[in-house]
């Protein structure tokens, strides 16, 4: 650790090493943020162009560099191209145009400071020292953090931050880890903490800094500080860099920790210790969960601290699946209108529209075992995958469900969460209408028959009998939008029988996706004051000369639907027992309570809901956890190639004491895909 006689400094690189606002918002609950630079995209269009925003409430803006100064130059935005989402979060490059990026505050000098990022290094630059940022003020008193070192002004000691324990961004060759899984874990958080003697001169000092990103350049205006060169890398970060907060004072390890759990669960990173709330309260000990503080994420919400995170998958997939790159992004070919991509092994979340508390969480992690299968208790019809997780949460899961339909011309069939919506004779101008989504969102997930009517299908004001916002379907299968009741004229897709259709409603946006894909022309924005013509789900048929039939119809948006699961299969080894499983085979076994991985009957059993083939995915919808309340359970998968039946025998009754022929035996058959035939021969039973 560098010493100066006016100054203390410190950084902080925490990741595992292997393994209109309403109120006021602050990340983790962690309030006097100087600047929250965030990456968010300019318009609705998401793949249009992004910029750092500014959450603090400050309006600082980062430019290109201009020789006037940091107040000067054009504002720094970035095509979507130049974009990599971690766990679907979007991140800028900076390394564009490798020129510096400035960003002004106002208040503050950072004197005094807690600077806090996330930073992702591309593998292909692992082993090369390159600029994070460096921080002007004070006359004098710069400092810059590269991916190894933080250098301050002449004759101050450079503070080598990962020089023993291996945990900087920068490979050396002398790490704890191998160099596949320094990439694999390349994003990180970083925290520098500084503190310069306050000055007591009746004439104050100023009260303005710039943070410059992208990289550094001598003579730089906006810097009284002089950095040697030859003490670090000073090409520009050849990475991402989704989100950076500067306080103008040092935070408390606790008021540290939570802005960096609230960094880890947004972006998928693993901690390399405990994860805190926003009130400050032990999510995830570090400790206590040892054996599965590997690939740690999570989900969560915290109004307070501006995080709602209803979905999410590690960044640190094991190698050669760097997130860095844009095969591996988290979106499925790196488009933020899509599906998650088919690279990850796990992907978890609350099914659309299924509420999430403020002050919810589910983090989980895994053993780091092996991702193949074993057979249990010798030769058996079960493969186990070795690989277990555990899950914490205080999410109180309660599955519930409710007759949501109103019907007219149109018969619906409920079966939990699945709908079988027909129609006997074809009927213009029939409907079906559901109560008022619980939260406002919801989603509708269907196949598009191939032979169906015109019809239209979206989201409508409570007991209404049309569509206001959602999308017209031809007979043929072209697709229009629907907007404030009325038919758009322009085609947007056509020739969509037999194709997935998901229609979802997320806060005042209504998008459908086609066999997982979305686009800007598949996205309505409902007016404000539209908005409560929105609120319930409908199917209305426009013009009737073909009955509608869709015999699978999921929904979500009314009480707790739980979480949804995906298992990736296509990135497990070859001859793996998933890949080739009949869907129905496959299982997701959850265990209450030790997490034994070997005993099948201690584990709750639940069957895989269906396959997305074209992402190599097998899906486990509204699954509920810690439905005990222990606070935790531990799960993993299993495909299983036989027959599985449960037997409940009921005793014959006695009548002067000798047993009579009224005794039974029910046979439930849990999995029987091949043809089976049983005989129970009563007779030959003795008593």
């Amino acid at each position: 650790m560098g010493r100066h006689l006016h100054e203390t400094a410190f950084l902080i690189v925490t990741a595992l090493f292997i393994p209109v606002q309403s109120r006021a918002q602050s990340p983790g609950q962690v309030s006097g943020a100087e600047a929250w630079l965030k990456t968010v995209p300019l318009t609705t269009d998401l793949q249009g162009y992004y910029h750092w925003r500014d959450f603090s409430g400050d309006s600082v803006r980062t430019n290109f560099y201009d020789a006037k100064g940091a107040a000067y130059g054009g504002e720094f935005t970035q095509r979507h191209t130049w974009i990599r989402t971690f766990n679907f979060n979007p991140a800028l490059n900076f390394s564009e145009g490798n020129q510096p990026k400035e960003s002004l505050l106002k208040y503050s000098n950072l004197a005094q400071m807690t600077v806090i990022g996330v930073f992702a290094p591309t593998t292909t630059a692992y082993n090369k020292d390159e600029v994070l940022y460096a921080v002007s003020g004070r006359k004098g008193a710069g400092s810059l953090v590269s991916r190894d070192k933080a250098v301050g002004q002449q004759g101050i000691e450079p503070l080598n931050y990962g020089s023993t324990a291996g945990e900087d961004l920068l490979y050396s060759g002398s790490e704890r880890q191998t160099a596949e899984e320094f990439k694999s874990t390349s994003p990180r958080i970083v925290s520098y903490i500084r503190a310069y003697a306050p000055v007591h001169s009746v004439w104050g000092e100023g009260r303005r800094a710039t943070i410059t990103t992208g990289t550094y350049r001598d003579g730089d205006v906006n810097f009284s500080t002089a950095f040697d060169k030859s003490l670090f890398g000073g090409g520009a970060l050849n990475g991402y860099t989704p989100e950076l907060i500067a306080y103008g004072r040092t935070l408390t390890p606790l008021e540290r920790r939570q802005v960096e759990t609230y960094l880890a669960i947004r972006y998928g990173i693993t901690l390399n210790g405990s994860y805190y709330t926003g009130t400050g309260n032990l999510s995830w000990d570090r400790d206590e969960s040892a054996a599965y503080h590997h690939r740690v994420t999570g989900i969560g919400r915290d109004d307070a601290g501006d995080l709602f995170q209803p979905l999410s998958t590690t960044s640190y997939e094991e190698a050669p699946r760097y997130s860095t790159e844009k095969t591996y992004d988290s979106f499925r070919d790196a488009d933020p209108y899509g599906l998650p991509t088919s690279q990850r092994l796990l992907v978890m979340g609350r099914e659309d529209g299924s509420p999430m508390p403020d002050g919810g969480y589910m983090i989980w992690g895994d053993d780091n075992a092996a991702t193949t299968t074993v057979e249990t208790e010798g030769k058996t019809p079960w493969h186990v995958m070795n690989r277990r997780w555990l899950v914490r949460t205080n999410i109180d899961s309660t599955e519930y469900s409710k007759d949501i339909w109103t019907q007219n011309g149109i018969t619906d069939t409920s079966d939990g969460f699945m709908d079988a919506v027909s129609q006997n004779d074809p009927k213009e101008g029939a409907y079906i209408v559901s109560s008022p989504l619980d939260t406002g969102n919801g989603t509708m997930e269907y196949t598009n028959p191939r032979l169906h009517p015109a019809y239209n299908v979206g989201f409508t004001e409570a007991s209404g009998t049309k569509c206001a916002y959602g999308f017209n379907v031809s007979a043929r299968g072209e697709i229009r939008i629907v907007e404030n009741g009325t038919v758009q004229s322009r085609i947007v897709e056509r020739n969509t029988g037999g194709k997935s259709f998901m229609v979802r409603r997320k806060g005042n946006s209504v998008t459908l996706l086609i066999d997982g894909r979305g686009s800007k022309e598949l996205q309505i924005t409902i007016p404000v004051e539209s908005t409560a013509k929105a609120a319930c789900m409908i199917f209305e048929i426009a013009s009737g000369e073909t009955a509608l039939n869709i015999p699978k119809l999921r929904r979500n948006g009314f009480g707790d639907s739980g979480n949804m699961v995906e298992l990736g299969y296509g990135v497990l080894a070859k001859g793996n027992k998933f890949a080739g499983a009949d869907y129905r085979n496959v299982f997701m076994l959850i265990d209450r309570n030790a997490g034994d991985k070997t005993d099948i009957h201690e584990n709750i059993i639940i069957r895989c809901s269906r396959k997305d083939a074209s992402r190599e995915k097998l899906i486990f919808d509204n699954i509920f956890m810690d439905t005990d309340g222990s606070g935790f359970d531990t799960f993993t998968f299993a495909s299983f190639d036989g027959i599985l039946a449960r037997l409940t025998p009921h005793d014959a009754s006695c009548t002067g004491g000798k047993p009579r022929k009224d005794g039974s035996l029910d046979i439930s058959m849990v999995v029987g895909l091949p043809s089976f035939s049983y005989s129970l021969l009563a007779d030959s039973v003795e008593n």
